[in-house]
């Protein structure tokens, strides 16, 4: 028996309250994943600018 089998015995365990419960669950669980590190934040700045920033200074 596979796991989405399994997982079929158990929802139709559920009474219909429950299954409008797991549906919120289930939304939750699906959408797309962000990665909301601050490395991967900082990473999407783009700044212009000479490849020496010191040059800017003097």
């Amino acid at each position: 028996m596979n796991i989405r089998q399994l997982i079929d015995e158990e929802i139709d365990k559920l009474e219909e309250d429950e299954l409008l419960e797991l549906y919120e669950i289930v939304k939750k669980f699906s959408r797309p994943k962000t990665n909301n590190s601050l490395l991967s934040n900082l990473m999407q700045i783009q700044i212009e600018g000479p490849v020496d920033f010191a040059a800017w200074f003097t």
